[in-house]
């Protein structure tokens, strides 16, 4: 089994490639988008087996990238994870909604990565983007 695919999808340039960087650093192939509409395609061309998504964001916001992804067969069942200021440490979504998770900002690193390891982890298991890649 090859590397895991984690499409990063951020508005800021130097946010993609710091998180680039440090997850190329951890091991997975890394595809960026700079919205949530790029996004979108890039996930139903790439099929990748995790998003990691700012929340707001122009021309579609991480939490409408997720829904758009839910609605279609192509992309359903690839969890994401949603990074956002908008909420407070210690805040966060601690199940797996919908195959979501949500994370404040600034985010420590290293959960961020343990987070998608777990996560990964989880939806192999699960299998719901099994087959597809």
């Amino acid at each position: 089994m090859g590397k895991k695919k984690i499409l990063i999808v951020d508005d800021e340039e130097h946010i993609l490639a710091v998180l680039e960087k440090r997850l190329e650093a951890s091991g997975y192939d890394v595809i960026k988008a700079v919205n949530g509409k790029e996004a979108l395609e890039a996930a139903k061309s790439a099929i990748p087996d995790l998003v990691v998504t700012d929340l707001v964001m122009p021309n579609m916001d991480g939490a409408e990238l997720a829904d758009a992804m839910e609605s279609d067969p192509v992309t359903r069942g690839i969890p994401v994870i949603i990074l956002t200021a908008l909420i407070k440490k210690g805040k966060e979504e601690k199940q797996f909604i919908s195959h979501r998770r949500s994370l404040a900002k600034p985010y420590d690193p290293q959960e961020l990565i343990k987070v998608i390891a777990e996560m990964l982890e989880l939806y192999d298991n699960r299998g719901p983007a099994s087959g597809i890649s």
